[in-house]
């Protein structure tokens, strides 16, 4: 194929004009894409009634260091208090608005899936990051092949004598968890059945152990944990939630330590509740929160 060059020599023979060829300097050259700092990272959060928590929350991930490669997306359960209009102060964020409580495990699958971002970061909405945070956090991930989760606190799958505590007096909440979606994926989502509202990360850290993935833990990150605004939950709410956590315990016990032990574990509470009728039904038929409640959680 002729060169520049000699093409402009011909054109000077034909035309009498004296053209000089482009050096390679002057050549066009294809311009070369900037590296993404770190993979594409969708933050998470599951909402319910914690307006001002998630306002903060909000504003916090809007100052966030390289934000064109962080999406946000929020999804409420049936909240009283604004939570579910919120994206009118914050059109960047994608809110998905749910019209009853149907558990976090629903909540973070329907995220999770309309999610775009190869990374989620599943972030509590009483949590202030700062701006270098989310960054920090994925470019950690990104760094080591072996990575499971990146956490701001470590986090060690419970015994039975710890998984009653938990029953009795509520879960730790981990304030952020950032995982591949694609792991999430893997594992068919978020399982409802077993774990509605408590249990899924219980299961999620069982199949990163399976997996030999580690925990990263970035601690130092200057986060900021807000408290939890009072709840207004009735009473009969009060005693799904706790039914709530002894079946998806249970659950995960009948799973990965055989149907026996996760059955001795809800026959003790049925013995313990038999004078708590509301719990002590949902015990007894299985009841769920899972939007199919009844009158609870309206």
């Amino acid at each position: 194929m002729p060169s520049i060059a000699k093409k402009a020599r011909r054109r000077e023979q034909f035309s009498g004009e004296s053209i000089e060829a482009p050096s390679e300097a002057e050549a066009p050259q294809e311009q070369e894409q900037p590296k993404p700092p770190f993979p594409k990272t969708t933050v998470l959060i599951v909402s319910r009634n914690c307006v001002d928590n998630l306002r903060t929350c909000l504003n916090a991930l809007k100052a966030a260091q390289y934000r064109e490669w962080i999406e946000t997306i929020v999804i409420d359960l049936g909240s009283r208090d604004g939570c579910g209009q919120i994206d009118v102060d914050f059109p960047a964020v994608t809110v998905m608005r749910l019209p009853r409580h149907f558990g976090k495990a629903r909540a973070r699958n329907i995220g999770t899936r309309t999610a775009t971002g190869e990374l989620m970061l599943y972030l509590e909405p009483n949590v202030e990051l700062p701006p270098p945070a989310v960054a920090a956090m994925a470019q950690a991930f990104d760094r080591d092949p072996e990575a499971g989760a990146v956490l701001m606190e470590p986090y060690s799958l419970p015994d039975i004598a710890t998984l009653r505590r938990w029953c009795d007096t509520g879960p730790p909440e981990l304030p952020a968890i950032l995982v591949r979606k694609v792991f999430v994926a893997g594992m068919n989502f978020f399982d409802e059945k077993r774990y509605a509202h408590f249990g899924g990360e219980l299961e999620l850290f069982r199949q990163l152990r399976i997996a030999g993935k580690k925990q990263i833990v970035l601690g130092d990150l200057g986060a900021t944990i807000h408290r939890q605004p009072p709840t207004d939950d009735r009473p009969a709410d009060q005693a799904l939630l706790f039914a709530e956590r002894i079946l998806g315990a249970a659950a995960y016990l009948s799973k990965h330590e055989g149907l026996g032990v996760g059955l001795r574990f809800r026959m003790g509470y049925l013995l313990r509740s038999i004078f708590r009728f509301r719990v002590f039904s949902y015990l007894v038929t299985g009841q769920r929160l899972d939007g199919t409640q009844g009158n609870a959680f309206p």
